[in-house]
């Protein structure tokens, strides 16, 4: 087995892919307590048109205080991992079906409706995946190495004295 096939061997944990997501959503952002219920409301109603069959992507562009995500039919355009949202989002997504809208869900944002639109379990990537990446950390840490232990080669031993009459002679000349 080759150098590199035994740290991919050893070395599973740094090939590990977490879940990801990638997700779509209606926000409300609620300003004081005074607006939740009715914000609350509004949402309820959203996701009763939902699942009369009405559109997602519209509903989003139109109703969303996200106004970057509602231009792009609630879309958060890229694979979520469950860390890079906050804890509500994470969970109520994770407990979605691919498709699915969830209840309404609080945040520090606001009240969302959530679609999950993808879900890729977690997996060990393969060794083809890692094979160019593990090729050139192998080869940088060998360098390093190498230039590390040429280095000492160039610096006095520990033990090196020096003649202070010649030094001092030296230093005065120039």
């Amino acid at each position: 087995m080759c150098i590199r096939d035994r740290h991919y061997a050893v070395r599973h944990d740094e090939f590990q892919l977490p879940e990801q997501f990638k997700a779509a959503h209606i926000l409300k952002k609620v300003e004081c307590a005074c607006e939740r219920e009715q914000k609350r409301q509004v949402l309820e109603q959203l996701r009763t048109r939902l699942q009369a069959g009405e559109d997602f992507a519209s509903l989003a562009n139109a109703e969303s205080d996200d106004t970057a995500s509602a231009a792009k039919g609630g879309d958060l355009e890229r694979w979520l991992k469950r860390s890079d949202v906050v804890a509500p989002f994470a969970e109520a997504l994770a407990k979605l079906e691919t498709g699915q809208v969830s209840d309404v869900v609080e945040t520090q944002f606001g009240l969302h409706l959530i679609k999950k639109l993808d879900y890729q379990p977690a997996r060990l990537q393969s060794f083809d995946e890692v094979q160019q990446n593990l090729e050139q950390q192998l080869r940088q840490d060998y360098v390093k190495d190498q230039l590390a232990q040429r280095a000492t080669d160039y610096l006095p031993p520990a033990n090196a004295t020096f003649d202070e009459s010649a030094l001092q002679s030296l230093l005065t000349k120039h």
